[in-house]
């Protein structure tokens, strides 16, 4: 099958595939062009329908197709290698034998565990499969890699970039994703009970734990960072076994890259960069899906580079390049006695004993003694971050008043910072914006008071600033800055934001090294970037700061 069929040429296409199993570093022979173009894949799913998009996930094995179906519906389809009768028989057969022999290989002591054990299983394909066309042997070479070193029928979802969630809410109903361009999008992909079954075992063992009928329920982290949420069929699952997939970013996002994609403006990173450094607390805020540990993980990039953070999550999300830095995750009981349970509150408590400057719980929910250790701890001085789901500042303060929580009002008040984001259509496209950033200030030993800061437009999709900030002017009485020089701080942030959206310089490391050398070495980081006009942030007057 050739040519451009519905949006992908798949002659193109193949031409990939031919020029990379030529070059392709494995114990077999190229495969024989022909054998290829005839039958290496199966485009009829993936060019059905309206083309949106394809790219490659694991080139030249898995493709992407991004469809929009006569229902008007977005469709996610995959184009893997085509095994015909003979192969799928061989793959069952060879799969037993290479199961039996690679029990005893141990990787553990190679440079790369992973590479080493592909290469085993490479090795026991040659060998056991010598007599095979080579345009097999590399098909099953990558069914073979997918299944026992990947995720299985789902690893072309886990290893698509722009996919952020994979989920499955029982058998015999399609598998969805949650891709970063376009949402919640159907996948060609459904598992039978025995298959579903099976992938939902394999990803508990990937976590290193067991389920059962027992104790069906499992959330953990998997390998690669990914949190996995996975049910067992039982009496708790009435629709089957399912499962939720958190991919993992292995490069989180950075400031200036979410200022490239508008979820914050670059006066508003200014701000939130001044009040993270001098021990401002945030708490970020929201419904489902609308991106709060990813923000929350940005602007920890702010802390200054010598400051000690301790976080605390159920599963591992937060990630930092600050060397001073303990990371702690919490433990459920083992079975016996040989494993007690470590909860998110003895971590906290465990924390203020650290001397950190920084505390980061990756969700507080609605255990009371984590919130009230949460907001004891930023009244003793540490600066505190974490994420809850809220639709709205108001909102926030009376749940977290209310039962169960029951924050007193003078714990809350030690909070500074609410940031409340939302998933938002914007010209027929998802868009994650903050849409407000708000204060909360003592009020006379009343309630705390909420002023709005920022707050975002959506006819406009701007960000603006609504109102003056307490937080800025407390940092400038403390420090004892003139408004000259308050603004200065501000206006030098905002010139190294800028130039980093500017030309493009989001990456994960390179923002490091850039809000590092700030911290140390400031001039001669503003004498590398050319001065630019920026928006003025406006703090409170002397006169509405309550000394």
């Amino acid at each position: 099958m050739g040519g451009d069929t519905s949006g992908i040429d798949t002659d193109a296409v193949l031409d990939t595939v031919v020029d990379a199993l030529r070059e392709a570093d494995k114990p077999f022979d190229a495969p024989d062009e022909s054998a290829v173009r005839e039958s290496f894949f199966d485009f009829e799913d993936v060019t059905a329908g309206e083309h949106i998009e394809h790219y490659w996930v694991t080139e030249p094995f898995a493709l992407v197709s991004i469809r929009r179906e006569e229902d008007g519906e977005l469709r996610y389809h995959v184009a893997e290698p085509v095994l015909d009768d003979f192969e799928e028989h061989v793959r069952e057969d060879l799969t037993e034998v290479l199961r039996r022999e690679l029990v005893d290989v141990d990787v553990e002591s190679a440079d790369d565990p992973e590479a080493a054990f592909v290469d085993h299983l490479d090795d026991l394909l040659a060998r056991h499969g010598a007599a095979l066309d080579p345009h097999t042997q590399h098909k099953l070479a990558y069914y073979f890699q997918r299944d026992f070193v990947g995720y299985g029928v789902v690893d072309p979802l886990m290893s698509d970039p722009s996919v952020e969630d994979v989920s499955c809410d029982g058998a015999n109903v399609p598998v969805f994703v949650y891709h970063a361009d376009y949402g919640n999008v159907k996948t060609g992909l459904t598992l039978s009970e025995e298959r579903l079954d099976s992938l939902v075992v394999r990803l508990a063992q990937r976590c290193d734990r067991h389920l059962s009928e027992a104790k069906p329920l499992l959330t953990d982290t998997l390998p690669d960072g990914s949190r996995a949420q996975v049910t067992l069929e039982s009496d708790v699952a009435t629709r089957g076994s399912n499962f939720t997939v958190r991919k993992f970013r292995e490069e989180p996002f950075t400031p200036p890259e979410l200022a490239a994609y508008g979820t914050f403006s670059i006066p508003q990173l200014a701000y939130i960069w001044l009040a993270v450094e001098h021990n401002k607390s945030v708490l970020f805020v929201g419904p489902t899906a609308s991106g709060k540990t990813t923000s929350m993980n940005a602007v920890t990039l702010f802390v200054p580079p010598d400051d000690k953070v301790v976080s605390i999550e159920e599963t591992r999300e937060v990630n930092l390049p600050h060397e001073n830095w303990i990371a702690n995750v919490t433990r459920e009981a083992g079975m016996g006695e040989t494993r007690e349970e470590v909860s998110t509150d003895d971590l906290l408590s465990e924390a203020l004993h650290q001397r950190p400057d920084h505390v980061i719980v990756g969700e507080i929910r609605v255990d009371p003694d984590v919130v009230r250790t949460f907001f004891q701890a930023m009244g003793t001085g540490h600066a505190g971050f974490s994420t809850f789901h809220a639709e709205t500042a108001r909102d926030t303060l009376r749940r977290l008043r209310h039962d169960p929580l029951s924050v007193p009002d003078e714990l809350l008040a030690d909070l500074d910072v609410i940031s409340v984001q939302h998933l938002l259509e914007l010209d027929g496209d998802t868009a994650r914006r903050c849409r407000w950033m708000t204060e909360v200030r003592e009020a006379g030993g009343e309630r705390p008071e909420l002023h709005e800061v920022f707050a975002h437009d959506q006819g406009t999709d701007s960000i603006e600033q609504t109102g003056p900030s307490r937080v800025l002017a407390d940092i400038a009485r403390d420090r004892g800055w003139s408004e000259e020089q308050l603004t200065r701080e501000l206006r030098e942030r905002q010139q190294v934001l800028a130039h980093l959206v500017e030309t493009d310089t989001t990456g994960y490391e390179e923002s490091v090294d850039w809000f590092f050398r700030f911290a140390r070495e400031r001039q001669q980081v503003l004498d590398e970037i050319p001065a630019r006009d920026v928006a003025p942030v406006n703090a409170a007057s002397e006169t509405d700061v309550r000394e």
